[in-house]
């Protein structure tokens, strides 16, 4: 759950394009392990060798199926196969090793599509990924589909060991000059940096690709924030990353506008927008020599998103900032807790503006926060309001809990503009705490009209929240 908190967290930090990387992990969402399990593979015994019988004749059998040559019979083992892997979590050794060598088999047929065929596939051996599968990974990996390649690249990320890391580096270094590396997929390394030594700097080289280059910008990003990686190993990589910034910079420089926020959430915008955070975020770890001058000069985009990480590189390189950028970014709710929270992380929290450092302030930050995310209203609303405060009293040592009832609206063209007036409730924030920036998780909209409901009927009946909040106290002393 951790590790999904912090990918809701990057898109809504960065931006839209985190979210193709949300869904690429989320496609082979059965390969993720909970992470309060041991991310470390319990030793093979010589049991473990052993074939599964009734499990790798049930898989061959699927596998004839999938090959059979009429085309009721092939999706017939397409649905055999998603149920075998709904009820074999482990399907041992030999059944992913079959399965890996499977997908990699020329797929006569238009349907099933072959690159579904191939993908399900490689997501047996992803459910319980083992160091076996590291060399026939490396082996087959250009003859699985594209979406195969994500699958099998998880499989490389969820073992821990250098020779995996390794295989992956391998797979980058062979595949990626040809075009035949279609993604690259590294949550599990951007969320436990390790072999740093392998990875770097050799996979900057391929940064210049536009189909890895933001991913190899956040993995570099990731390890910079671990500590694992220092200015001068990065240094004689600088001009690539400022070039690849300034690029983007030509774009949105022209696109700035003094009027409005509608033009930040256009689509022709988000990408580029994006990406240029994450560039500007990480040119706060190189020798600032080389980057100050393009950092002050972020620091004049309208765009608060781009502001906020270029003031906060040049704080993080030992620059003096104006304080009229950190009001300007302050004042803008879908940055204020971000800005707020780095700051404290930086020892420079004097220099939040006091005006601003407020419960009201920050529940609105959260709220626009929540909104922003693409399955909800997907952008910060045009104008957003606090309407009332809801207290609850749960009668326990904690005390008093309070949400923020808010209500907001966007403009045309928005799908939301037609019904004008939207409620939402950020919170609820323990009152001996404020102010602060943690909400304690119902920040929500059921996207009603406001003038659908009462204030109260938005919040939701208070005995129930009073009833809610003593039975998670309860819970969490036990």
């Amino acid at each position: 759950m951790a590790c999904w908190i912090a990918r809701v967290n990057d898109i809504r930090r960065y931006g839209h394009r985190w979210l193709l990387l949300v869904l690429a992990s989320l496609l082979a969402a059965d390969c993720q392990r909970e992470e309060a399990r041991s991310p470390q593979l319990p030793r093979l015994e010589a049991a473990d060798m052993r074939p599964k019988v009734d499990a790798t004749s049930h898989f061959d059998r699927i596998v004839e199926t999938l090959w059979d040559k009429h085309e009721n019979t092939r999706e017939t083992g397409m649905k055999d196969l998603a149920n075998f892997q709904k009820d074999s979590k482990d399907p041992g050794l030999q059944v992913g090793l079959k399965a890996l060598r499977s997908a990699a088999r020329p797929y006569p047929f238009e349907k099933p599509e072959p690159g579904r065929v191939s993908a399900e596939l490689v997501a047996v051996a992803c459910s319980t990924p083992r160091p076996e599968y590291v060399p026939i990974v490396v082996e087959l990996f250009d003859k699985f589909s594209d979406e195969a390649k994500w699958r099998a690249q998880i499989i490389l990320t969820e073992l821990e060991s250098r020779e995996a890391a390794e295989a992956l580096m391998t797979i980058v270094r062979t595949h990626a000059p040809t075009g035949r590396l279609p993604s690259l997929i590294t949550s599990r390394l951007v969320s436990k940096p390790r072999h740093s030594d392998i990875f770097f700097p050799e996979i900057l080289k391929y940064a210049s690709n536009p189909k890895l280059s933001f991913e190899i910008h956040r993995l570099c990003l990731a390890y910079c924030e671990a500590k694992l990686l220092s200015p001068p190993k990065l240094a004689p990589f600088t001009d690539q990353v400022l070039k690849s910034y300034r690029d983007l910079a030509d774009k949105l420089r022209p696109a700035q506008k003094d009027q409005g926020i509608g033009w930040m959430w256009e689509d022709a915008y988000q990408e580029s927008r994006g990406d240029a955070a994450l560039l500007l975020d990480l040119l706060g770890h190189l020798p600032s020599g080389r980057v100050e001058k393009p950092l002050r000069e972020a620091l004049e985009y309208r765009d608060p998103r781009l502001k906020y990480f270029a003031l906060v590189s040049l704080l993080r390189l030992g620059k003096s900032v104006d304080v009229k950028h950190v009001d300007d970014v302050a004042l803008h709710a879908e940055m204020r807790n971000w800005l707020y929270i780095t700051l404290k992380q930086l020892g420079k929290s004097s220099l939040f503006p006091e005006r601003l450092r407020t419960q009201k302030a920050f529940a609105e930050a959260d709220m626009v926060n929540w909104l922003v995310y693409p399955t909800e209203l997907n952008r910060v609303p045009d104008e957003i309001e606090l309407m009332k405060v809801v207290t609850v009293d749960t009668g326990l040592q904690d005390g008093i809990y309070d949400y923020y009832l808010f209500r907001f609206r966007t403009k045309e063209p928005h799908w939301a503009a037609k019904d004008g007036w939207i409620a939402g409730v950020s919170g609820p924030y323990l009152r001996k705490d404020q102010p602060t920036t943690e909400s304690l998780g119902h920040t929500f909209s059921t996207f009603t009209k406001w003038d659908a409901k009462t204030p109260d009927e938005h919040v939701g009946d208070t005995r129930e929240l009073m009833k809610k909040w003593r039975e998670y106290h309860s819970k969490n002393k036990d």
